[in-house]
């Protein structure tokens, strides 16, 4: 019977999963600026139908504030692990549940207005114009934070 001794400074291995790897890296940030791309244009356009709608909410207060609390509560253990501070934790974990409380809450109202039919009166011109922006924001967005 053998014994061997756990090594002291062994490095810990990522439980995070592995993003697949391209090799093309003109095809991985077209693919990944392509999906923020569509995502934001998705939320502007939601919180664009909240603002028109003269602010009705596609989802029930009940269920808008149990969507928050449970945002709150994963994001309050995700950066109190994180944090020294617990004053830091809650305050970033409130403002991270905040905004995608609003996100949530805007995509819905996207796919409302998809199922409605009044997204489809802005026009599929300024669709495209909308997606254009939001591509060359999220490569400038992705190529700044790629370094962090």
């Amino acid at each position: 019977m053998s014994f061997i001794a756990p090594r002291k400074y062994e490095k810990k291995s990522s439980s995070l999963p592995k993003l697949p790897s391209f090799k093309n890296n003109y095809l991985r940030t077209l693919l990944v600026s392509l999906a923020m791309a569509l995502f934001l244009t998705f939320s502007m356009y939601g919180i664009y139908g909240m603002y028109a709608d003269g602010g009705e909410q596609p989802i029930p207060g009940a269920l808008i504030l149990l969507i928050f609390a449970l945002l709150f509560v994963v994001g309050y253990e995700f950066f109190n692990s994180r944090f020294v501070r617990r004053t830091t934790s809650v305050v970033v974990a409130f403002l991270v549940a905040f905004c995608l409380t609003i996100l949530i809450m805007a995509l819905v109202k996207f796919i409302y207005m998809a199922y409605d039919g009044s997204f489809f009166d802005i026009g599929w011109e300024i669709f495209i114009i909308t997606v254009a922006f939001c591509l060359i924001i999220s490569v400038l967005v992705l190529k700044y934070f790629e370094n962090f």
